[in-house]
């Protein structure tokens, strides 16, 4: 017998911290522009937020959403621990689904398939000097 999916719902960075990231992620949801959001960070130097953008940011250039999530994850930023501080906002305009594997049938990011799917660009993500990196 294997049990799949959340045994504890918090991961530990390569510095040795334990993040737990429900928290992060409610917080930063309360902005406009985002749907869905997952905190990555399992075996990484900083913890790195990606998200998927809300249906009224269809109108809404990208340089605009990045002002108004920048500013957000800086004062988030200012009441984290330095270990759970996000380094990286990634955002794509693709939203995820129960089909492709990302969300659950009762609608919650399966974090591990996020990680695997993302895992090998983290690291190159923290040279970006933008606060904010869109996917295509």
């Amino acid at each position: 017998m294997w049990i799949t999916g959340r045994i504890k719902d918090i991961f530990k960075t390569d510095k040795g911290k334990y993040i737990a990231p429900a928290p992060i992620e409610n917080k930063l949801a309360k902005n406009q522009y985002l749907e869905q959001l997952c905190l990555l960070g399992a075996g990484h130097k900083q913890p790195v937020m990606i998200a998927t953008t809300a249906e009224n940011a269809a109108n809404v250039s990208n340089e605009n959403i990045a002002a108004s999530l920048a500013a957000d994850v800086e004062a988030l930023n200012a009441t984290l621990e330095p270990q759970e501080k996000i380094a990286k906002m990634v955002v794509t305009r693709a939203s995820w689904t129960i089909e492709g594997g990302e969300l659950t049938p009762t609608m919650k990011v399966r974090r591990h398939t996020i990680e695997e799917r993302y895992n090998d660009e983290i690291p190159g993500w923290y040279n970006h000097s933008e606060a904010v990196i869109w996917l295509s």
